[in-house]
């Protein structure tokens, strides 16, 4: 029997709704059997939690197929950390690199600030995991002011549309953080960490300008990935970041393919030497490597 067009586009509809609904079915299932997600890499052993979707997602993705995230970075981390005198991260996401660390430093103090206050459960569990108490998460965007709002959407949301298709655009959840510079919230500890990890998504020279009292360390180093493509967004460019670098004594040097294990350390000359693609991770030292 001759099926009608009617009859054949209910079918090709029922075979799309079908595989969203395995799709689904198989995410659901895969969550359900990974609740933690276990690191062991260059001597370092942390364990994450995974039990909630943004964290399943993130850390089972395919951004960690070889079971550790960016790993030419991890290493990095790892080497340049030991013997530092404690650690910050900004844009701390889920903790990853501040957990190593308080693998690492041990009793060394710990700032991990994540303007996105829907984490910070998440980060205080994942140190908690790995027997850390000590270390300080800070729910605020840093920047080069005090007390402006800035409106984001949660993280989660970035990762909700693909893996169920669902679209989340017409939800248009809205959050809003409090900005603080660094020279202001450590403006009573009279000796600052030395190691600095910044991911802002393009907000890079707010964050410079407002930890001087960090830059005028002379064994101050930090990985800072900047990002050429959303820096115009905040009225800033490459060009801008590596300038304001180099005027306080510092060199650069870009991480090679730095979102796998085959990440060089490359010295940089000027903004022409970044890939402006989605982002370049900078080690900023002023050690001749």
């Amino acid at each position: 029997m001759r099926m009608t067009v009617g009859q054949k586009i209910r079918t090709v509809f029922g075979v799309f709704s079908a595989r969203s609904d395995i799709k689904r079915l198989l995410v659901r299932r895969y969550w359900e059997r990974h609740k933690f997600f276990i690191l062991d890499f260059a001597e370092v052993h942390a364990v994450y939690s995974t039990g909630d979707f943004y964290s399943n997602y993130w850390f089972w993705g395919p951004q960690n197929e070889e079971r550790v995230y960016e790993p030419a970075i991890t290493q990095l981390l790892v080497d340049r950390l030991n013997g530092s005198r404690g650690f910050v991260d900004v844009g701390a996401n889920l903790g990853y690199f501040t957990v190593i660390a308080s693998v690492i430093l041990k009793e060394a103090p710990l700032f991990a600030f994540e303007m996105d206050a829907t984490l910070t459960p998440l980060i205080e569990l994942n140190l908690k995991l790995n027997g850390n108490k000590s270390a300080k998460v800070v729910s605020a965007a840093v920047g080069d002011n005090n007390g402006a709002p800035v409106n984001y959407s949660p993280h989660a949301f970035k990762f909700v549309e693909p893996v169920t298709g669902l679209r989340t655009e017409p939800f248009q959840v809205q959050l809003t953080a409090t900005t603080v510079t660094l020279d202001t919230y450590f403006s009573n500890m009279s000796v600052l960490p030395n190691f600095m990890k910044v991911d802002v998504d393009g907000a890079e020279m707010a964050v410079l300008k407002g930890m001087s009292r960090f830059l005028e360390q002379p064994d101050f180093e930090m990985l800072l990935e900047i990002h050429s493509h959303h820096l115009p967004q905040f009225g800033s460019s490459a060009d801008e970041v590596l300038n304001f670098l180099y005027t306080h004594g510092f060199k650069t040097y870009f991480v090679t393919n730095f979102r796998n294990e085959y990440g060089r350390l490359s010295e940089i000359r000027d903004a022409r030497d970044l890939t402006a693609q989605t982002g370049d991770m900078v080690l900023v030292t002023r050690t001749l490597i």
